[in-house]
């Protein structure tokens, strides 16, 4: 049995891996979800509680940071308040009508849409992309960072 929660268990962190740069698999989530299973299942849970509540508070900021992030890059790049509206109406629009891929295109489109209606002309408006361009590879940048903790933290207390 402990054998074969271990291979679930590394198999989660493998696919997880995948799916921090590709948008449909939760990636970051599967990790977590091993982490805890071990957790669980080890009977460290009770000496490790501190630990475990900062590594599902990392995750979860991890979780929301794509949308953060590249919000937070398209007003670093001078976007309008029309501009980060449209990101937010995107990201929910491609959330509850068009997942998965939506989540990913429909917020830089509305981006580009608010800054646009804002009276910005196109080259502004792709600066504003350009932006939110590189607070999304920030957020992949954190994911990646909480994986690997999630993983040290896991071999850690395996050994």
């Amino acid at each position: 049995m402990e054998t074969a929660v271990t291979v679930v268990i590394f198999m989660l962190y493998a696919v997880s891996l995948i799916g921090i740069f590709i948008p449909f698999i939760p990636g970051l989530a599967l990790a977590w979800i091993g982490f805890i299973i071990y957790i669980f299942t080890s009977g460290v849970f009770l000496d490790h509680v501190w630990w475990i509540i900062l590594l599902t508070l990392l995750t979860i900021i991890a979780l929301m940071s794509d949308t953060i992030f590249s919000l937070i890059g398209a007003k670093a790049y001078n976007s309008s308040r029309y501009g980060i509206i449209g990101g937010f109406l995107g990201f929910f629009l491609g959330f509850f009508f068009f997942p998965p891929f939506g989540i990913i295109l429909l917020p830089f489109v509305g981006i580009y849409l608010g800054e646009i209606a804002s009276g910005k002309d196109n080259n502004k408006a792709l600066k504003a992309l350009w932006g939110a361009l590189i607070g999304i590879l920030v957020s992949i940048g954190l994911r990646v960072l909480v994986w690997c903790l999630l993983l040290i933290a896991l071999l850690v207390f395996m050994l």
